[in-house]
């Protein structure tokens, strides 16, 4: 699909800006509409800077499917670019390290795209309703714990600073 309808486009703006509420006690956010960077609405929801004081954003989209490609669902996307690249030389430690450390998260992953570290949930949730607000924004309390918890794995292994070797024990010990 080259670019969604204008209906469907409105339909998912008005859609965040009701996520946008659910969330306004705890997060700063801001819509974006489609650009050249982001081809569809994405909300930006700020998360607090790492211990680095790199800034964290979590961008929630609808993925970009016609009406009609899917009747009874649709598929919210919660994706989170990590604050910090991955050098070549390092690409595959850091790809087996997103799959040890994804299998301690309760729902996600985390992935390597080039240089680019990332988490990625996809909601799918009834088409024709609105997700919960309740439920959206315990969510998005649980993507930003995951960011902050498991990143500083992450990254470790990206500095070499945890060798893959030990990452389960140091992983196991964390969560005990």
């Amino acid at each position: 699909m080259d670019a969604l309808s204008d209906e469907l486009r409105l339909r998912h703006s008005a859609e965040l800006e009701l996520f946008a509420a659910a969330l306004a006690d705890g997060y700063t956010t801001r819509l974006v509409e489609p650009n050249d960077d982001l081809p569809v609405p994405t909300l930006l929801v700020a998360f607090d800077a790492d211990d680095e004081g790199r800034e964290r954003t979590l961008g929630i989209s609808f993925m970009p499917f016609e009406d009609g490609q899917f009747v009874a669902t649709e598929f919210v996307q919660f994706y989170v670019r990590l604050p910090f690249e991955v050098p070549a030389e390092r690409r595959t430690e850091v790809q087996a390290a997103a799959t040890i450390v994804t299998a301690s998260l309760a729902i996600g992953h985390f992935a390597l795209r080039g240089d680019e570290l990332y988490y990625r949930y996809v909601l799918a949730s009834p088409s024709g309703g609105v997700v919960d607000g309740n439920l959206l924004a315990e969510l998005v309390q649980l993507l930003d714990f995951h960011q902050d918890r498991f990143a500083d794995y992450l990254e470790g292994v990206v500095t070499d600073n945890i060798s893959l070797r030990v990452l389960p024990q140091v992983l196991e010990a964390s969560l005990a």
